[in-house]
């Protein structure tokens, strides 16, 4: 912990002592988490790009979730709108969706959502960088997590979205 941090520890336990009633105390007790934390404080130092076990599980875990939550989720959940000899119809167009919404993703758009801009429009639509998957490399690295990964955490999105 750095000097500044450990002054503003310091100041808030301080604080805390004194304090007596509940909103000074919360307002007290989050400024000494702040401090704990020199990132919340002052700003995180630029690191070095490299996969980060904890975001890359979690980032697993979620994508998983918004599956589950689009597939079958969406599936039972139009089935139940619809007469009982229909479900298994619905339940196949959803995966039929989600599969031609993933080649979609693939094919093309991956590349128009995540990559630089083309001319006038790049404010609104990116360029073709990553058309087809083109230049993505197996050991590159979006944030603290790998590219592909990456790529399926967005694409859930992109399939729930179009349902």
């Amino acid at each position: 912990m750095g000097g500044i941090e450990l002054a503003i520890y310091l100041l808030a336990v301080r604080a805390h002592m004194n304090s007596r009633n509940q909103f000074g105390l919360m307002v007290r007790l989050l400024v000494m988490v702040c401090a704990l934390v020199p990132g919340m404080v002052i700003g995180a130092e630029e690191e070095v790009s490299s996969i980060d076990r904890g975001d890359t599980a979690w980032i697993m875990v979620s994508t998983a979730l918004v599956l589950f939550m689009s597939l079958p989720g969406l599936a039972f959940f139009y089935g139940g709108l619809v007469h009982k000899r229909n479900v298994l119809s619905v339940l196949m167009q959803c995966f039929a969706i989600a599969s031609l919404m993933s080649v979609i993703w693939a094919l093309f758009g991956y590349s128009l959502a995540f990559s630089g801009g083309m001319g006038g429009a790049g404010w609104f639509l990116g360029g073709f960088d990553h058309l087809l998957m083109s230049s993505v490399v197996v050991g590159e690295v979006s944030g603290t997590i790998p590219l592909f990964l990456h790529f399926g955490f967005q694409m859930t999105f992109f399939i729930i979205t179009r349902h």
